[in-house]
């Protein structure tokens, strides 16, 4: 799978709801307390690669769209990592990493986009 290490280590008998935060060891917290910049600025996307269907949902709706991605950034580490099937925190984030880099690489490309349109509606009156 793109963006898996080889010696990422993976819980086939994890359950649906995974583990509990309580049993993650401090330092992995902290980790997972960190900003999540994917889930922020791919929340939909994000939401469903990683079984968090309500707020796919919630995301998708007006105005509350905003309270959702703000939320998503802030917890979306400590919601997601419990449903994973991951092992390991450091696997988890790395994984998490690649969910950065392709959100602020579709805010370019929107950026960018966006940038040309309103040149071509200035430069055609």
């Amino acid at each position: 799978m793109i963006g898996y290490h080889k010696n990422m280590t993976f819980n086939k008998s994890k359950d649906a709801k995974g583990l509990h935060l309580e049993k993650i060891n401090e330092e992995d917290l902290k980790k997972l307390k960190k900003w999540n910049w994917g889930a922020f600025l791919l929340p939909l996307f994000w939401s469903l690669a990683n079984k968090l269907d309500l707020l796919a949902a919630l995301s998708m709706i007006p105005f509350l769209n905003v309270i959702v991605i703000f939320y998503l950034g802030f917890y979306g580490n400590r919601l997601a990592y419990p449903r994973s099937k991951l092992d390991s925190v450091d696997d988890f984030m790395a994984i998490q990493k690649y969910w950065s880099k392709w959100g602020f690489r579709f805010l370019l490309i929107f950026i960018v986009c966006l940038t040309v349109i309103l040149l071509v509606e200035i430069f055609q009156n």
